[in-house]
């Protein structure tokens, strides 16, 4: 985005474009289709817990309540300060890492967690530390799955979560790779990165409660099927590092609930209809 434009300049810029993205879709190529349908099927696929994920709205109405929310709102705007401090350049993660290839590593490291039915965040912190790695530093294509396997396991740790090393190696589908390399590989990241490793991707933006309480406030009876589109909005850009990364990772989340509103009331309009 240009330096001048303001946050409501880029939430209609990327409302435009995720939606014509989600338009434009079916006319990929056959293996990169098939490739990011797979993909993409992550968000119907994975398991939810809905009262984790969506739970009920809370009570604003008191002085404390009031306070709370300020005191979020706040975090909010610091997260997002954070999170643009380290979003890479969508251009310099296009060049870092082929798009075809990538869209098979992002493949791969869903079958690597899907057995252990982790939360989202999860793929989309590690997605976000692979694609910074690439855009900072040139992967050799015989260490990407290396590369790979150290961004999951940085993710993991900061989650307090842990995979068994034994069952990511052999989940390895191009070349040997060993716990060395990949304890090697860990290392280097984390000197690449200067040890900034905990900034907020837009699945956590689209999961804190200020936007949470948004869904309530707009249709309590459609929010959680309004914050499932929106989670899937998200996958399929996740897909997509030339739009993923041209926006603030709080400025997509934001535009993928907006979007998936504006979707479901259309769904809902039209099954009236036809009732009709």
């Amino acid at each position: 985005m240009a330096p001048g434009e303001n946050v409501s300049e880029q939430a209609a810029a990327c409302y435009q474009e995720l939606l014509l993205l989600c338009h434009t879709e079916s006319n990929e190529d056959s293996q990169a289709k098939q490739c990011s349908a797979g993909f993409q099927a992550i968000f119907v696929n994975a398991p939810m817990d809905r009262e984790m994920m969506f739970p009920a709205p809370e009570d604003t109405t008191t002085a404390s309540a009031v306070d709370k929310a300020a005191d979020e709102q706040e975090t909010l705007q610091l997260r997002h300060f954070e999170a643009e401090k380290t979003r890479p350049d969508a251009k310099d993660v296009v060049q870092g890492l082929e798009p075809k290839l990538r869209m098979a590593m992002l493949c791969w490291m869903h079958q690597v967690l899907l057995p252990w039915s982790l939360d989202d965040r999860i793929l989309f912190r590690a997605v976000m530390l692979l694609d910074r790695v690439c855009a900072n530093r040139a992967v050799a294509q015989e260490r990407l799955h290396a590369t790979a396997i150290a961004v999951i396991r940085i993710a993991l740790k900061l989650e307090g979560q842990e995979i068994p090393i034994d069952h990511i190696l052999t989940s390895v589908l191009a070349g040997p790779v060993s716990t060395n390399m990949v304890n090697e590989e860990e290392i280097d990241i984390l000197t690449t990165l200067g040890f900034r490793i905990t900034s907020p991707t837009p699945f956590e933006f689209l999961t804190g409660r200020v936007l949470r309480q948004i869904y309530h406030e707009v249709d309590q009876g459609a929010a959680f099927g309004t914050w499932q589109t929106a989670r899937g909005l998200l996958f399929l850009a996740l897909t997509k590092p030339d739009f993923y990364y041209n926006y603030p990772a709080a400025v997509l989340a934001i535009v993928a609930l907006q979007l998936a509103g504006a979707k479901c009331a259309a769904m809902e309009r039209g099954a009236e209809y036809l009732q009709k």
